[in-house]
This record gives structure tokens, sequence and C-alpha cells, in this order.
């Protein structure tokens, strides 16, 4: 007998201490059913299509409905449907008097389970949000359960309290890192720079590597995030070096290394090294990133060749921004301002993109949207959404346990988390479009104030004399590290040659003079 069917038999009996005299000949047929399944005596596909039978009836009494429920979790998961099972596993354990007693044992044991194989953290936090525990933690999940509180209450816009979950975490729990990480975010947003460098620098150290049961994959992901973040940190409190160190050590194979790349070249830029900044929008432009949308390099660019006094190239830049990105800019407003976007509407948008509609029937260029659905905010819910479609595609071919009778509650069950998932992610498209045009125009605003700084330096020089000498660059040195970095830090490569090798890209410097006049 397997363990999860010894258990549902010790909990049958926990439940009912007289089974046969529940009212109703529907709970004396359940009754019989349990015999078959925990003697293994039936096929599972038969007794799945017996038991939603029996569900669809309101005789059963609460105490066989919460032990159905778990059947039918049980029988699921053995399905190879894992988020289904996790949805009537949730689904019994709110139909529990009592969430944390024993009897709910299987339930969260296979909550527990599925969390480990699929991203289901929307089903954990609403369950979280949907039960009291009374102080206690639940089976299988122990401690682990402080994360997925604190989850629930930063999505609901209640970071201190999320804070306080968050603190609980044990260092060999498997949401250690991702608690610090979470941690490090708040509290930065809540205006405390001090705990908010605290821990995420704690997510690097060794011995939180050492101790944590995540494995090399999730550790890396979660140290490349980490320093991601302390890099915008630092770059926030003008501490531009020590932002560059932390971005240069986003990994290359990372998502987020091209913003790593791009942003350090801006604190390279802010901490007086122009010929490295340079050299990392050099690398930002090569042909690894030729499907990436980023209006700002061009304009970051123009702005270096300004404090240079490099006019032309500035100039140039200018003119790349106008010819390359206004057009594509011009075509999300147009879109945004000709029509009424609803999540519905946008998620078609993005699943047009994902089939291969072109720019021209998508009405807005590819690489735009392309770029926007790789941000942060869209990812996980891809993930999430990805995962659900697939489910619920392998539930309508090939059913429970090769049963198809019946399939209406379950596949309700996927559907109401599809449909939720793909308005989360259509919502998260219109943000993303809306912040990608409201930036534009910031941009172009800054265009425009470059171009007129531009003409007036240009006559000033003519006339002998430099606008604003006093903070443009009139030197720039010839040493191409930078004092006070280590070698594995820096490891600056060839100058700008007009080729492109990988292990080359984010170390090129440009070897550039500032035409200032003395």
């Amino acid at each position: 007998m397997c363990k999860s069917i010894y258990i549902l038999l010790i909990l049958f009996t926990t439940l009912s201490a007289n089974p046969l005299s529940a009212k109703g000949g529907v709970n004396n047929e359940f009754y019989r059913l349990f015999k078959f399944y925990k003697k293994d005596a039936m096929k599972n596909g038969m007794l799945w299509q017996k038991l939603a039978i029996i569900d669809k009836s309101k005789d059963l009494t609460p105490k066989n409905r919460l032990l159905l429920k778990q059947m039918q979790a049980d029988l699921l998961l053995q399905a190879n449907l894992p988020l289904i099972s996790a949805t009537y596993a949730s689904d019994a354990i709110k139909l529990a008097p009592s969430p944390t007693a024993s009897y709910n044992n299987p339930a969260w044991s296979i909550l527990h389970k599925v969390s480990k194989l699929r991203p289901i953290q929307y089903i954990l936090e609403d369950l979280a949000l949907s039960i009291k525990l009374g102080g206690r933690y639940p089976h299988d999940f122990g401690n682990d359960w402080n994360y997925i509180i604190a989850g629930a209450l930063m999505n609901k816009g209640y970071p201190d309290k999320a804070i306080r979950f968050f603190n609980r975490m044990n260092m060999t729990s498997r949401y250690f890192m991702p608690s610090k990480y979470q941690m490090g975010i708040a509290y930065y947003e809540k205006g405390d720079t001090k705990k908010a460098l605290a821990n995420l620098k704690s997510i690097l150290l060794p011995s939180t590597s050492e101790n944590s049961p995540l494995d090399d994959g999730e550790i890396y992901t979660l140290k490349n995030h980490a320093n991601m973040a302390l890099g915008r940190i630092y770059y926030e409190n003008k501490q531009f070096l020590t932002s560059a160190r932390y971005y240069r050590r986003v990994e290359k194979d990372s998502p987020s290394y091209y913003d790593a790349l791009f942003e350090q070249a801006w604190s390279l830029f802010m901490s007086g090294n122009p010929k490295h900044a340079l050299g990392s929008l050099y690398g930002a432009s090569s042909p690894y990133f030729e499907e990436v949308y980023n209006p700002e390099a061009k304009v970051l660019e123009s702005t270096i060749y300004f404090w240079l006094c490099r006019y032309d190239d500035s100039r140039n830049s200018l003119a790349d921004f106008a010819e390359n990105y206004v057009e594509a800019i011009g075509s999300i407003d147009r879109y945004l301002k000709g029509r009424t976007l609803t999540p519905k509407k946008a998620y078609q948008l993005f699943e047009n993109l994902v089939s291969g509609v072109s720019s021209e029937s998508l009405g807005i260029p590819r690489k735009v949207l392309n770029t926007i659905a790789t941000k942060d905010s869209m990812l996980l819910v891809r993930d999430q959404l990805a995962t659900v479609m697939s489910e619920a595609d392998r539930l309508l071919k090939y059913g429970v346990l090769g049963s198809k009778y019946q399939l209406k509650i379950p596949l309700t069950r996927i559907m109401k988390g599809k449909k939720e998932l793909q308005e989360t992610l259509g919502k998260s498209l219109i943000t993303e479009l809306q912040n990608e045009r409201n930036h534009y125009e910031r941009l172009y605003s800054q265009s425009q104030f470059l171009y007129l700084e531009l003409l007036m330096s240009e006559k000033e020089q003519l006339l002998g004399r430099e606008l604003h000498a006093s903070s443009k660059v009139d030197e720039v040195s010839d040493y191409d590290d930078i004092r006070g970095w280590g070698l594995n830090t820096q490891h600056w490569k060839s100058e700008k040659k007009g080729e492109f090798w990988w292990d080359e890209i984010g170390f090129h410097v440009v070897d550039i003079e500032p035409k200032c006049v003395q």
C-alpha cells in the first residue's frame, strides 16, 4: 500500500468513525469507493470517473467532501496534472475546520511537492490569505510558509507586515535567499538604503550558498539579481564606481546581462571614465543584442560625446536616435491613443507577438514588443501561464488517468487560472507600453535640449570659447585600468576595431580624446 493511501485510510477513520451511518446513499457509495482506493483494487481512471459523479452531489457530508478532494488531488498528481492537483489540495484545506489538523497532511504534502515542480506561488498565496493557522506551520512547509505569507502581503501592498514574515526565514530554508532579495527591494522602496544593501549583500556571501538547499542554477540566478539591484542602488546613491563594480559581476549568460552592460555605461560616465563608458555602449550595440530596443543608449552616447566636446559625434548619435526610434515610439503612442486598450486586447497583442505576426499587423515593431516581453514584470507571469496552458492541453488530450469522463470541473479550475494569468499579463503589457512611451518622451525632451546645447557650444567654440567649460572633460587618462579596481574586475580588452567577440563584450575601451578648447 503506498504511503499516501495509507495516510488517507487513517484519516478516513479519524474523520468519520462510522462512515456507513452517514446519511444518504451517496456517502455509502463514497465509502465503498474508498475501500477500493485503499486496496488499489480499481483502475484509477475508473475511480476518478466515479468520484467525479459523487463530487456533483450536494448530499456528501463536509468531512467526506474534504476527503474526496484529497483523493482527487492524489489521482490528479498521479495523472501528471500537478497544477490542477494543487488546486484540489488547496480546496480541501479551505474546507477543513482546522487547516493544520493532521487529516490535512496529504493535501499539504501535495502542495509542497508541486511547489518544487511548478510555479504555483499564486495558488499558495491565495490559500495563505484564505485560512488562519493560529501561529502553527502547515505540514511539510514548516518555516517556509512564512515566505508564502510574506509574498501575499507584498502583493497586497503591505511591505512592513511582509518584512516581519520574511525575517522569520531560517538560513537552511529554500526560501531564505529569495526572502533576502525581497527584503532588500522592500527596504529600498521604504527609503532604508542601509538595510536594503545588507540584505542584498547577504545573498552573495559564500556561507549563504553553502547552507542553501537550492540548486546551483537557482543560486546563480539570485546572485545575478542581487548584483543588478546593488548596482542600481549604488548608482542612485551616487557611488558610481561601486555601482559599476556590481554591474560587472552579472554573468554573461544571465538574462539581465544586457541591462547590466548598458547601465554600467552610465555608472562609468558619471564616475569620470568616458572611454570605458563608450566601450560599454560599443559592446551593447553589438550584433549579439540587435533585437534589443533601447533608445536611451544613443542619447547617452550623444551626451558623452557632448561633454568631450566632440560635437560632430554627438550630433551623429542624436541623428541615429531620431532615425531609429522616433517612428517606433510613434507607433506605441498611436496604438495607445487609437483604441481603448483592455487587458484582454493587450493579451491578444502578446499572443500575436509570440505566434509570429508581422510588425505591420501588430501595429508596433516586433523589436519593441520583444524587449518589453522580457521585462521582469512579464517573465514570471509568462512562465506561470505557459505551465497552465500546457497542463490544460494535456488534460484535454489524455483526460485523468485515461478517463475523459466528467472533466468539466478540473477543466473549469485550470481555465480560471489561465484567464486570471492572461489578464495579469495583459495589464503588465499595458503598463510597460505606457512606461516605454513616457520614457521616450523624457528622452526626446533631453535630446532636444542637448541639440540646442550643441548649437550654442559649436558657436562658442568658433569664437575660441567653450560653453560650460568648467564641467566639460578636457583630458582623459591613457591608462586603461580604473584606479582602485582589481584585475578580476577589469580585464579591459582591445579598443574599438569594428569586430566583436563574445569574450570581449563588456571589456572594450574606446580610445578617444576630448576636443574642448583650453
